[in-house]
């Protein structure tokens, strides 16, 4: 017996000894993933709906690499870019750190985020048979936040994306289905018009909305002139060349393409509801949810809301931007592809920062941001939060969203700076 004991003493004493020596050389990297993938549990009494978010990845990986603990940061309150440049600032951001790709960019020369490129170059250990880790991304919503100096320093895991929400149930009443161009978008619209629908809810207290249609029209409208502008030969806009061309005289709204597409423009207006002008997102929410409206031009972001609403009392779908060719207007050629429009921005955009270059956790962070990265982990995180469509690819979209999802493998749209 006492031989016995002694042995289970022996037993505890190496077992402590090994669990405060992995301790003892524990690493640990503190982490902001924002509000969408911060878990509920951290922010309670804020959250819309309970959400895993970022724990079962965090989860994973520290059974997987013992030796490191994740720290979460929560979420901050006031206004996110002040706390941002504070931290920053300071040297006490997280090591990893949720960020807009502008506020990034924004930032160059400062030293506050680390240039992904060589990191992006080396194979993904966590997807298998992967050479390059860049390649597990759709490039067009990276590309679009390359940096002036060439560099990426942000990773986009997912992205929200524009386009239109129906009325299905409205649709089978009148014989309509999900139009294949701009054309029998329009022809739709006064259909709806002719039978007392109001076609569109719209809003102008600000400038999102026309924003984004403004430029799917720019895109085809100024189709056959992007190499006048793209001197890189990228076949994307940037915002440097845009202002040059510009200040040139070579791009402006009141040519001949200019006004063409104003006027295009102008005709969707035609089919909005009276005040338009002075309505906000909400008030176009509630005339589409209250059948006022047969359709609505927003973001991926309104599917949950859409979906839980208990004022919705009709079917509803989702369709990406139309298509646009010479049956709007002989400037536009026949063929012109669709772009991603909304290319370069998301909820999953994670930074490493210089608290991580400053307490050589680099490797660290880089390598867990690999792990977060891989389809099999990324999928069913974004998956959860079913506003957001991935940008990795092998991961599988929110279904509601399947029809957005082809667009994100899109080019992104060459004229994403003209707004």
């Amino acid at each position: 017996m006492i031989r016995r004991l002694s042995k289970c003493l022996v037993l505890v004493l190496i077992f402590t000894f090994f669990t405060q020596l992995i301790f003892a050389q524990q690493k640990e990297l503190n982490i902001y993933v924002g509000g969408t993938y911060t878990p509920s549990r951290l922010m309670p009494g804020t959250a819309v709906r309970q959400v895993k978010g970022f724990d079962p990845i965090v989860e994973k990986y520290q059974k997987l690499h013992p030796d490191v603990k994740i720290n979460y940061v929560k979420q901050p309150m006031g206004e996110i870019r002040t706390w941002l440049v504070t931290q920053l600032t300071g040297g006490t951001a997280p090591d990893i750190c949720w960020t807009q790709p502008d506020f990034v960019n924004e930032d160059i020369g400062k030293g506050w985020w680390l240039n992904l490129d060589p990191y992006l170059e080396k194979p993904n250990p966590y997807v298998k048979g992967n050479k390059r880790w860049y390649d597990t991304f759709y490039p067009g919503p990276l590309e679009v936040w390359r940096a002036a100096d060439g560099h990426l320093y942000m990773i986009l895991g997912d992205q929200v994306q524009v386009g239109f929400y129906y009325n299905k149930t409205m649709f089978r009443k009148y014989g309509l289905s999900v139009p294949k161009n701009w054309a029998s978008l329009m022809d739709i619209a006064k259909k709806l018009k002719n039978n007392n629908v109001t076609p569109f809810a719209m809003w102008g207290a600000d400038l999102h909305q026309v924003t984004w249609l403004s430029g799917w029209l720019t895109n085809f409208y100024f189709w056959p002139e992007i190499e006048k502008y793209d001197k890189d030969g990228n076949r994307w806009i940037s915002k440097t060349e845009i202002a040059e061309a510009i200040k040139k005289g070579t791009f402006a709204y009141d040519s001949e393409r200019g006004i063409a597409r104003l006027k295009t423009l102008k005709e969707m207006y035609d089919y909005a509801q009276r005040g338009f002008a002075s309505a906000n997102e909400d008030l176009a929410k509630r005339l589409f949810l209250t059948q006022q409206t047969a359709m609505t031009v927003t973001g991926s972001w309104w599917l949950l809301d859409l979906t839980n609403d208990p004022l919705r009392k009709f079917d509803f779908g989702v369709f990406y931007f139309p298509v646009l060719d010479s049956k709007t207007s002989p400037l536009i050629p026949d063929g012109v592809p669709p772009t991603n429009k909304a290319a370069g921005y998301g909820a999953l955009q994670l930074a490493v920062t210089n608290s991580a270059i400053k307490g050589n956790k680099v490797d660290l962070a880089t390598d867990f941001l690999m792990f977060a990265t891989a389809p099999q982990n990324a999928g069913p995180v974004i998956k959860e939060t079913g506003t957001a469509l991935p940008t990795i690819k092998g991961c599988t979209p929110n279904p509601a969203l399947k029809p957005f999802f082809e667009s994100i493998s899109y080019p992104a749209a060459p004229f994403q700076e003209d707004d």
